[in-house]
């Protein structure tokens, strides 16, 4: 949260796997294709996005993407990363050593803090 990481390791990067008119769902990856195509990118299947999340009053994901060289390090998502990224990929495996999603992000919330 402060500030302390290089930009290059939050950068997320997806292969696209169709064109981007073939997809129903439009996740963080396929609006990073759409802004590669709008700035003249060829775009299409086996192309890798590279992108970072930003934040921004949508609660959608997609529409906080930016590409990952038009990005300081100030627009960054920090709780997002915290949350989806680190949280998220390492919560299954602290929960089975006791921990839980409050004590993994360190925060105090038993009755202890009221004592």
């Amino acid at each position: 949260r402060d500030e302390k990481i290089d930009i290059e390791d939050l950068i997320l990067s997806n292969k696209l796997t169709r064109n981007l008119d073939d997809y129903i769902a439009i996740g963080p990856q396929v609006a990073a294709g759409k802004l590669m195509a709008e700035r003249g990118e060829d775009v299409g299947p086996g192309t890798i996005v590279k992108y970072i999340i930003t934040e921004g009053n949508s609660k959608l994901v997609r529409d906080r993407v930016k590409l990952s060289d038009t990005v300081s390090i100030d627009e960054i998502d920090k709780d997002y990363y915290i949350d989806k990224q680190v949280i998220g990929a390492t919560y299954k495996i602290l929960e089975l050593f006791g921990y839980n999603e409050d004590q993994i992000k360190g925060l105090n919330t038993g009755l202890d803090q009221w004592l």
